[in-house]
């Protein structure tokens, strides 16, 4: 039976479900796809930790093969599910009000046999591992909450070289860097309705180019860390008005708010190897000057971000599949951006209740 509490996830399941059902055609794929969401942000009480780690071997169906066949197999449009997803978002917390995230994340897998598996630098554990790297979108909203709102896998550029690898990928696919693919994700929200107010961008990589484009046709202010590459390029790459390269002296890695020297057109500063934790750099572009005046603060709301990122992907989870394609890779994403949005939306309730009962008065003895 649906729960018919807000402050459930399943309430908010349902919900969401009610309004993406219409892109799964067959009754069998929407079937499979209710039950996966139900895996997603809960355990059935007589499976251990054990038998959790990849929802694709479990379901409610008889067939064991069912939650493969969901997302390999059967016939529905991930990208359409997306689509409404987005729409549902606009719709319930604004078109104007958000945050965007662009946030680097890491998968750790065993084998050598999925789309995108390559020993690769993973930003969550700081070290070369057998992982998939994905770019994710994330928004937050006025009230708190972080939607993710869309997400892609990226392919290191080995795996268009490598024989056994390339035949895991769709033949029309061709290389994008990190840049690249954010700037799509930020480019398919905005189209979609989603207007964010400022952008954080989280990425490992060399080159920011394409995603500073895009952002900067746009007049949108963002925030960009700096790793040792991007300081390596030496000054006078990033000249646009309203730009510059802010230091952290904080004593946690934090910004600080520099002299008005440091504000200046194409202005970068320097940091010597090692100093991680201690200094931080960040390439700020802000044309009115005001978004992000408080470094220290913005630097705490990054870092927010990917504590909140940390925890959804637990309890959502998010790395809890094995499937080797990239149409796979997909819609367990897909599937599992929906559940933490029910998760989002039931934690809303639950604040929202307790607020009331916060101010409800106290009755006199």
């Amino acid at each position: 039976m649906i729960s018919q509490d807000p402050c459930s996830s399943t309430y908010w399941l349902n919900s969401l479900f009610h309004s993406l059902s219409q892109h799964f055609t067959r009754s069998e794929p929407r079937t499979r796809a209710w039950n996966y969401l139900i895996n997603l942000v809960g355990t059935p009480p007589e499976e251990g930790a054990s038998s959790r780690r990849n929802l694709a071997h479990r379901s409610s169906d008889r067939r064991p093969d069912s939650a493969q066949r969901l997302l390999t197999s059967a016939r529905w449009d991930d990208k359409h599910v997306r689509k409404g997803l987005l729409d549902f978002l606009v719709n319930h917390c604004g078109s104007e009000t958000s945050t965007f995230y662009v946030i680097e994340t890491s998968f750790a897998k065993k084998g050598s046999k999925a789309a995108a598996l390559k020993r690769q630098f993973s930003v969550d554990t700081g070290r070369l591992e057998n992982c998939q790297t994905a770019v994710t979108l994330f928004c937050r909203t006025a009230n708190g909450n972080l939607f993710m709102v869309d997400c892609d896998l990226y392919v290191p550029r080995e795996c268009f070289e490598d024989t056994g690898s390339r035949r895991m990928l769709p033949q029309e696919l061709a290389y994008r860097s990190k840049s690249q693919i954010a700037s799509g994700l930020i480019e398919n929200a905005i189209r979609g309705g989603m207007i964010p107010n400022k952008v954080f961008v989280s990425l490992m990589c060399p080159g920011k180019t394409h995603v500073q484009h895009v952002l900067q046709l746009r007049r949108i202010p963002h925030c960009m860390p700096l790793t040792s590459l991007d300081l390596a390029r030496g000054p006078g790459e990033q000249r646009s008005r309203g730009v510059s390269v802010r230091p952290s002296h904080a004593p946690h890695g934090g910004l600080v708010p520099r002299p008005a020297e440091a504000h200046s057109r194409g202005s970068r500063l320097g940091s010597s190897p090692g100093n991680t934790g201690k200094r931080r750099y960040f390439y700020v572009y802000d044309p009115a000057s005001d978004t992000f005046s408080d470094m220290g603060r913005a630097a705490q709301e990054l870092d927010q971000a990917r504590q909140a990122w940390n925890a959804a992907r637990e309890c959502v989870r998010f790395d809890r599949y094995s499937v080797r394609s990239l149409l796979g890779w997909h819609r367990h994403m897909t599937l599992a951006m929906v559940a933490l949005a029910a998760w989002e939306m039931a934690r809303t309730s639950v604040r929202a209740q307790e607020a009331q009962e916060y101010r409800r008065p106290v009755p006199v003895r």
